[in-house]
């Protein structure tokens, strides 16, 4: 599979989980139309102003409002995952294929340190990945998060996309996922950077 195989279930996973969970249950059963592009483009629009133009009066837990948590969900998370995955293929472009991976997520929002590296991890090594011949033999690869973020809501947003997004791809079997997340003041977040793979 391709990576932008990868990208692609990914953003269909995350518009039918956007569906789901942010509109109403009566606008969950058809595709996507104009309505849900212009609800989700409120909350685009905002954190886009508020990151640009209105820096200083932008809430520091914007992700608390379910507008803004949607529109950086629906925009800013692939693009910053993918600004993630960049940065990874640029300078860890043939690193080996290992059995643990560690990573520190600090200021996950939904984990999108997470998903960059997940992208590029694919790219990286997708077609080194083999389903276990058994449910005895377990995951081939083990990556453990450490999730430091202060809104729990966009946490386990980010989680369940993960999981959903391994799902569709079936990948469970094969990279097993231990998310610990670490609801915390991020002007206080306390790690040793040299416990993790990646920061």
């Amino acid at each position: 599979m391709k990576q932008k195989d990868y990208t692609k279930t990914f953003e269909q996973v995350l518009l039918k989980y956007l569906k789901a969970n942010y509109l109403k249950k009566t606008s969950t059963q058809s595709e996507w139309n104009q309505k849900d592009f212009r609800y989700f483009s409120k909350g685009v629009i905002a954190l886009n102003e508020g990151f640009t133009q209105s820096r200083q009066q932008t809430k520091l837990n914007y992700f608390q409002d379910p507008v803004l948590r949607s529109g950086y969900l629906s925009y800013f998370l692939i693009v910053n995952a993918m600004k993630m995955r960049l940065v990874l293929s640029k300078y860890h472009p043939q690193e080996r294929l290992k059995k643990i991976y560690s990573i520190a997520d600090i200021g996950a929002g939904p984990l999108t340190m997470t998903l960059g590296w997940l992208f590029w991890f694919l790219e990286t090594h997708g077609t080194q990945l083999t389903k276990p011949a058994t449910k005895d033999e377990g995951s081939q690869v083990t990556v453990y998060v450490d999730v430091f973020e202060q809104n729990k809501k966009i946490i386990i947003d980010g989680m369940r996309l993960i999981q959903e997004y391994l799902n569709a791809l079936g990948l469970t079997s094969v990279i097993k996922l231990v998310m610990k997340p670490v609801v915390c003041n991020l002007n206080r977040v306390k790690f040793k950077a040299n416990n993790y793979d990646y920061v």
